[in-house]
């Protein structure tokens, strides 16, 4: 079994929380290290085969951009079926076919890990009873698949035995799926547990997945999509090459300071460079041994050492967005870093594309969609685009530390044009 990343984990359980639809039917619970509440019922916890199915689909990109496997961009689902409980009642997983290979998804979201099973070659092991399954579609009778764990299959026809993957007959009721031991709502991340038992969401910095509205947060571009146009939404184009190096200091850090985005938002793009710089090189700067606020502070030292003419410390001030570029080129000379900067531009998809290698990333003026006032500065690091499968329509993204919460947020591209926003590109010379 193979775990996902820490963020993608989270990204995905957030996903299903917010595409969580009516649940399908699912049998008693032993309740083991499961506290329901009135809040909190066990339908709450199964994940739906459309949720399960973007949960795959991500894992795949995932391990895509990893290199370590045989799968590639041309690599698709191209089959996918509930996995039964030993009744033949309960799901417990689905299972992906793909173009190579196969993934496994659990049908709980509170288990320790979403992905149960992988292979990025050969067929999945239910795949034995392909022409058991075959004859039953032309004989109109009961075929299921029973899976009760790590590689623990059977095929099920409705009667008192089912047969295992070697061809024996086996007693149902000597058969117990293994997932209840296992599940556990602390393995539930707070944010999606708190928006599944309906407590209000008050979590200041904390990701929710409530965003994604119109004129909200985005914090999941497929929830957004599918808020402007229901169906199956496939990411056909992306770009991440700093997901693993991107840093979130947030202006709710620094509360003493105020309209300080600019600052942090440079701050970030200190620590990014040093992360990414030590990933390539190495080496450890100070731009990443430091912590967040000595970056922040040196920051303000560089204003400070300029007159103060990039960043104003009060309600009314902040930071003049056409000096930007030139605070942002100073505040990493105080350390000693040498990086250069183009701009201002206006974003398209293509440029943000061009901006966001993994010597480029960009600072970014929001000014006044996807709930942020007008003149907040960004550090936009990724994209990716989205397309719906039956009518081609496309949302395109750009990825950000916003400086507001601990996790990415996405921009919709369209608004970001519309709205006139600008960016500077950062060119670290260092990291070519």
């Amino acid at each position: 079994m193979k775990k996902l990343s820490t963020l993608k984990r989270f990204f995905c359980f957030l996903l299903v929380g917010v595409l969580m639809t009516c649940s399908i039917h699912a049998s008693a619970l032993e309740k083991g290290n499961l506290v329901l509440t009135p809040e909190l019922q066990e339908s709450d916890l199964v994940i739906s085969q459309e949720v399960a199915k973007y949960i795959a689909t991500f894992f795949l990109q995932d391990m895509i951009e990893d290199g370590h496997t045989v799968w590639t961009d041309s690599t698709v689902v191209v089959n996918e079926i509930p996995l039964y409980d030993e009744t033949g009642e309960g799901i417990t997983a689905y299972g992906f076919t793909l173009s190579s290979g196969y993934i496994i998804v659990s049908a709980y979201v509170d288990m320790p890990n979403l992905i149960l099973e992988w292979a990025d070659d050969g067929e999945p092991v239910y795949s034995q009873f392909a022409a058991e399954m075959a004859n039953s579609t032309t004989t109109d009778s009961i075929s299921r698949i029973i899976y009760l764990g790590g590689l623990d299959y059977y095929y099920d026809t409705g009667a008192n035995e089912v047969m295992d993957t070697q061809g024996a007959k086996v007693n149902r009721t000597n058969l117990h799926h293994e997932f209840n031991a296992i599940r556990d709502v602390k393995n539930i991340p707070q944010a999606l547990l708190t928006y599944l038992s309906g407590t209000p969401s008050v979590f200041g910095d904390t990701i929710m997945p409530l965003d994604n509205k119109p004129g909200e947060p985005i914090s999941d571009p497929f929830a957004y999509a599918k808020y402007y146009y229901p169906g199956t939404w496939k990411a056909v184009d992306w770009q991440n090459k700093w997901e693993k190096y991107a840093n979130y200091a947030t202006v709710n850090g620094f509360v003493i300071h105020k309209e300080c985005c600019g600052p942090v938002a440079i701050t970030n793009l200190i620590k990014m460079y040093g992360n990414m710089y030590y990933a390539k090189k190495g080496i450890t700067l100070s731009a990443k041994s430091k912590s967040n606020t000595d970056i922040f502070l040196s920051v303000l030292s560089t204003n400070t050492e300029n007159g103060n003419k990039y960043y104003t410390d009060a309600s009314n001030g902040g930071s003049p967005w056409n000096l930007m570029g030139e605070f942002t080129k100073k505040s990493f000379a105080r350390l000693g870093i040498t990086v250069s900067i183009y701009g201002t531009y206006s974003p398209t998809y293509d440029d943000i594309k061009n901006a966001t290698t993994d010597y480029r990333l960009m600072l970014v003026n929001i000014k006044g969609h996807n709930g942020y006032n007008g003149g907040h500065a960004v550090v936009g690091y990724a994209c990716t685009t989205l397309q719906e499968s039956s009518t081609g329509r496309q949302y395109k993204f750009l990825k950000a530390c916003d400086g507001k919460s601990t996790t990415a947020r996405y921009f919709d591209v369209d608004s970001m044009t519309g709205c006139g926003d600008e960016y500077w590109e950062v060119y670290f010379n260092g990291l070519r």
